[in-house]
């Protein structure tokens, strides 16, 4: 494995790392803002609009982690299905991190900060009370 490092050329190594799992880049950020902030055109200003009325992309958003997530009903614990609040919460983080990302909304982006927070601290409870 080490050789196999070594002989990549430097080149490589100095290549901006992108993310597999990024939706989105930093020159559509920009054209989003342009669009939306700065221009506020259509059809771009009419989806934002779409978007901060959503209840998942409020700063007062409040998140509910789950300790063990259900998917189908089963045996105790497992017999109340509630994946949908994960569903939810990972909505949220996702729509706040947009409106904080396009338009320097630091309230949402201190709300979607505090999901993952929230769901360690609420497992991690969990998990040291016994």
């Amino acid at each position: 494995m080490l050789i196999a490092i070594a002989g990549l050329s430097p080149a490589v190594f100095g290549q901006a790392f992108t993310h597999p799992g990024c939706l989105s880049t930093p020159a559509d950020f920009a054209r989003m803002n342009t669009k939306v902030v700065q221009l506020a055109q259509s059809p771009w200003n009419d989806s934002w609009n779409i978007l901060i009325a959503n209840s998942h992309a409020q700063s007062g958003y409040t998140p509910n982690p789950q300790v063990n997530l259900v998917r189908g009903i089963g045996t105790a614990p497992c017999n109340v299905e509630n994946y949908s609040a994960a569903m939810n919460d990972a909505a949220a983080a996702y729509q706040l991190s947009l409106r904080w990302r396009i338009n320097g909304d630091t309230a949402c982006a201190a709300t979607a900060v505090n999901h993952p927070e929230c769901l360690v601290e609420h497992i991690g409870q969990d998990l040291w009370r016994s």
